[in-house]
């Protein structure tokens, strides 16, 4: 536990906490998990990895390490593998919403955006109030087509975070898009008020009569 409170603040103090775990207990998955997780922090990735997945391999059926896996390569920069362990995690967990949320989005980072859709359609069910989603599932209905419903989902998130410039002008944008070009002015307008140098509000403006 001193070792999990270190990871953040001090990754090279957390290190030989996990490896006395290890030495003591060989296949502790989560001493696996966080010392992976250290590696990666410490510059170490194919250390990281290769610890990673040895807590996979401890036991395949467990989402938890599947997602923390992918959590990990997703630090290295490795999308589209983290995107894979998400996936398996899901499909052992399909209701967890934190496992659902991380899989939306990488396959946001991965360009698939109806799959990413479908993966935060559960979190918007089970974790409605989940701070990232609001953007991240209107984004991936929007960027899917689903401009109406884009809409609906900003407006849900701009009710707790009113200010929020992107999401602003991304609803601007989804209304200009189905014709409502009224209600999409004063989105646009809106967004010059919060940040005046925003210079794609002013093209979308201008451009929308």
């Amino acid at each position: 536990n001193l070792g999990v409170a270190l990871i953040g603040r001090d990754p090279d103090r957390a290190a030989p906490l996990f490896q006395a775990a290890l030495k003591e207990k060989p296949n502790y998955i989560l001493a696996h998990i966080n010392l992976g997780l250290v590696r990666i922090a410490q510059d170490r990735p194919e250390d990281g990895r290769r610890l990673l997945k040895r807590a996979v391999a401890l036991e395949p059926g467990r989402a938890q390490s599947h997602h923390w896996e992918a959590v990990g390569l997703s630090r290295i920069g490795d999308s589209s593998a983290a995107l894979v362990a998400a996936e398996r995690s899901v499909r052992l967990d399909p209701e967890n919403a934190a496992y659902r949320m991380l899989a939306g989005q990488l396959a946001q980072k991965e360009g698939d955006f109806p799959r990413s859709a479908q993966h935060l359609s559960v979190v918007a069910r089970r974790a409605p109030l989940a701070s990232a989603l609001g953007f991240s599932y209107g984004f991936a209905l929007q960027k899917s087509g689903k401009n109406e419903a884009a809409v609906a989902e900003y407006r849900r998130f701009l009710k707790r975070e009113p200010d929020h410039v992107q999401v602003r002008f991304n609803v601007g944008f989804a209304l200009m898009t189905l014709g409502r070009c009224a209600e999409a002015r004063a989105e646009f307008r809106r967004v010059l008020e919060l940040r005046p140098s925003y210079a794609e509000a002013q093209r979308w403006l201008d451009h929308c009569r």
